[in-house]
């Protein structure tokens, strides 16, 4: 069934009424405060055409740009993943918005926004909405499982009581898989849980194939991530390609549970140490816990950001033979907010075929040349 994006997002106010923002910087739009914002995500699998895509895109570009919005929005054939920074005056405007212009395109429901444990200054420099072949790759033949055979969300209280009373009901440990990276789970996790040492998503899929392949069809299965949505397809692929009756998982994953168990006197976490997440902030702390490990095969993490590592030198750590570039606690003297271009390292144009012509390469031919060599 084709949606016509235009009935649903033409009638925004925001693309409509409200002033163009989007070439201003977002320090001087007036009444904005960079202190201010608040950093929350949103997802839904369905499925979009091609077509669609790219209107879909300018909209989400053009409106959500002149609330002052910055972040990262992808969008696919299987749907909608957000996560993004709103100026905390402009939320009861977002919200509206997407309860009015995002759902009706997305099935009538919508993951509801996820809000961070922390807060501040923008956790992204810009708004970027980009148009990918898949939301989260899996490396499987997306024909061999169903996105719409939806595992079951629990919501923080309920996973919580779950963890906590498996063990006593069922006379054994619940199988826990944690389906992040192994530099996510290197600094917080839940209590228990069985934590892939891989990379991309990919390698997580294939960690939760093995580590379910002999368990019984019937047994439920409880994962997490950072905010549901690669759990949330990992279940229904669990559910649909491997025959699980269920799977579990808590609805906007570790960062709501962490909004819910600040807000609770008489628990304890089952989530020790920090969630990593993907932007300015790299990470919310959930418990005080400081969880770093030095992996060999891995990023360095120092305080939940990842450090450049370099082979073959002398060692800082006796167990492994890479070393941390930096020290902690060391402010860095050059800038990382903008973009290093080769002329400001290398120098002009003329001074690198000069640097060229020292180290023996070939230099490429003038113009006149390379005309007479092609006639």
């Amino acid at each position: 069934m084709t949606i016509d994006l235009a009935t649903h997002m033409s009638t925004s106010e925001f693309s409509t009424s409200s002033p163009d923002l989007r070439n201003q910087p977002v320090s001087k739009i007036e009444n904005y405060d960079p202190t201010t914002y608040k950093t929350l995500a949103f997802y839904k699998f369905h499925k979009f055409t091609k077509p669609e895509l790219e209107e879909f895109r300018e909209r989400l570009l053009i409106d959500l740009g002149e609330l002052g919005i910055v972040g990262r929005i992808y969008i696919s054939t299987e749907g909608i993943n957000a996560q993004v920074s709103c100026p905390e005056e402009c939320l009861p405007k977002l919200q509206e918005y997407v309860e009015n212009n995002i759902k009706p395109l997305v099935g009538g429901d919508l993951m509801d926004m996820n809000m961070g444990t922390e807060h501040g200054k923008r956790s992204f420099r810009a708004l970027h909405v980009r148009i990918r072949k898949q939301l989260i790759v899996d490396g499987l033949d997306s024909s061999t499982y169903d996105l719409s055979n939806v595992p079951s969300h629990l919501t923080p209280a309920e996973w919580h009581e779950q963890l906590s009373t498996y063990e006593q009901k069922h006379g054994k440990k619940p199988i826990l898989i944690d389906m992040r990276n192994h530099y996510e789970s290197n600094i917080g996790f839940f209590e228990g849980a069985i934590c892939p040492d891989a990379d991309t998503y990919k390698d997580c899929i294939t960690a939760m194939n093995k580590i379910c392949e002999e368990v019984p069809r019937d047994q439920e299965i409880f994962m997490y991530c950072t905010g549901g949505i690669r759990c949330t397809k990992a279940g229904a692929i669990l559910q649909s390609a491997s025959g699980f009756e269920k799977v579990s998982l808590v609805d906007g994953g570790i960062t709501a549970y962490g909004r819910w168990i600040a807000e609770q006197k008489d628990k304890k976490s089952l989530f020790r140490g920090k969630n990593f997440t993907f932007d300015a902030r790299m990470g919310e702390k959930i418990t005080d816990e400081l969880l770093e490990h030095f992996k060999p095969d891995g990023p360095v993490l120092v305080e939940g950001v990842r450090a450049f590592v370099k082979q073959g030198e002398k060692n800082m750590d006796k167990s492994s033979n890479r070393v941390v570039i930096g020290k902690q606690g060391v402010r860095c003297d050059h800038e990382h907010n903008r973009r290093t271009r080769a002329v400001e390292v290398l120098g002009e144009p003329g001074e690198i075929l000069k640097e060229w012509a020292k180290a023996g390469r070939d230099l490429p031919p003038k113009p006149d040349t390379a005309v007479e060599n092609s006639i």
